[in-house]
């Protein structure tokens, strides 16, 4: 998850995560950078009092995931037979 600068309402963030996965599919892109573009989209919708008017237009997200966006810490308990790794850019695979 990619920690949003300032919470300033949650309210249609939820929606708007999922709008930016499913733009990032229509875009071609891999259901891992999908993930990252929904979390990024969501991040962003919480950082104004209204869901939408925070979310800039799709080149300044990206510029600001390029730009190294911090990420939530997250901590999961696995079982013994799955793994998990991060990759250069935090992007954690299970296997």
């Amino acid at each position: 998850m990619l920690e949003a600068r300032e919470v300033v309402a949650t309210t249609g963030s939820g929606d708007c995560t999922i709008a930016g996965l499913l733009a990032a599919l229509l875009r071609g892109a891999s259901p891992a950078d999908a993930a990252t573009a929904a979390t990024a989209v969501g991040a962003f919708s919480v950082e104004a009092s209204d869901p939408t008017s925070a979310i800039p237009p799709w080149p300044n997200v990206a510029a600001r995931i390029e730009a190294g966006w911090p990420r939530v810490p997250l901590d999961i308990e696995l079982g013994r037979e799955v793994s998990a790794e991060r990759d250069a850019a935090g992007t954690l695979t299970l296997s």
